[in-house]
C-alpha cells in the first residue's frame, strides 16, 4: 500500500502575500470602473451644442463682420470660462488673426445645464484674398476641460469686382 500524499499547506507569509495581491488587483478594479463610469455616464463640465456653426449670411468679404450664434451649455459649476477665437486659413493651414483679447464669463448655480446663446460678430481684416476661412472658437474652464467649435466661410472672387471691397 502506498502511502498517502500530504496535504500541501501555504505557510503563514505565503497567505499573507496571496491576500494582499488580491486586494490590490481589487483596489485596481475598482479604481478602473469608477474612472469607466465617470467616463461614459457624467457629462463633459461644458460643451458646444454643435461642433461647426454657420454664418447669418453668405455673402463674406474682406472688412464685414461675420455674426453666428455658438450655444454653451455648463455643467460644472461655479466656474470662470475663457473663449478664445481665431480666424483660420482653411487653404493655408494656419491662423491669420490669433485672439489677443479673450473673453471671460462666470457661470454660476442658476445658469448650470440651460443652454447660453450668445450672437457673436466678428470682424474680418480687410486684406484677406479670396479663399476658404474658418473662425475658430474654443472654451475652456480654469479646472477642467475645454470644448470648440468652426464657423466656416468662403471669400469669394465676386468680393473683389469693381467697387465691392470694403
Amino acid at each position: 500500500m502506498t502511502p498517502p500524499v500530504p496535504a500541501r499547506h501555504m505557510e503563514r507569509w505565503q497567505q499573507l502575500l496571496v491576500l494582499a495581491i488580491a486586494a490590490l488587483l481589487l483596489l485596481l478594479a475598482v479604481l478602473v470602473g469608477s474612472q469607466a463610469y465617470r467616463t461614459v455616464f457624467r457629462p463633459p463640465p461644458l460643451r458646444f451644442t454643435q461642433d461647426i456653426y454657420l454664418p447669418t449670411r453668405n455673402d463674406i468679404c474682406p472688412g464685414d463682420t461675420v455674426t453666428y450664434r455658438p450655444r454653451l451649455i455648463v455643467t460644472r459649476v461655479p466656474s470662470l470660462i475663457v473663449v478664445a477665437r481665431t480666424l483660420w486659413s482653411t487653404g493655408d493651414q494656419r491662423t491669420i488673426v490669433p485672439d489677443r483679447d479673450p473673453s471671460f464669463f462666470v457661470w454660476t448655480e442658476q445658469e448650470r445645464g440651460a443652454p447660453v446663446t450668445r450672437v457673436v460678430a466678428y470682424r474680418l481684416p480687410t486684406e484677406l484674398p479670396p479663399g476658404l476661412y474658418e473662425i475658430r472658437g474654443a472654451a475652456t474652464a480654469l479646472n477642467s476641460d475645454a470644448a470648440a467649435y468652426r464657423v466656416p466661410f468662403v471669400i469669394a472672387e465676386s468680393c473683389f469686382a469693381k467697387g465691392r471691397t470694403s
